[in-house]
């Protein structure tokens, strides 16, 4: 039987533990800055291109990690 989703994620031991006080919270503006806008492709162009193969994108940060993931469900042909 196989399995009908997929998910990918990358993981950076880069979260706030890890930040000085001169350097607050540069995690925080990269988990914001994830999925935004490329020189080639809108924001909007990202979600859509995405969803359409039935995936979603998240990005999460916390104290001692940041991560990105790409989840997707297996189309039929």
């Amino acid at each position: 039987m196989q399995n009908p989703a997929a998910s990918i994620g990358l993981y950076l031991d880069c979260g706030s533990v890890y930040e000085s006080p001169f350097h607050a919270e540069p995690h925080a503006l990269l988990e914001r800055m994830a999925f935004k806008s490329t020189r080639n492709r809108h924001h909007l162009c990202i979600v859509r291109e995405v969803e359409a193969i039935g995936g979603n994108v998240a990005a999460l940060a916390s104290r001692e990690q940041m991560g990105y993931t790409f989840d997707a469900i297996k189309t039929c042909s």
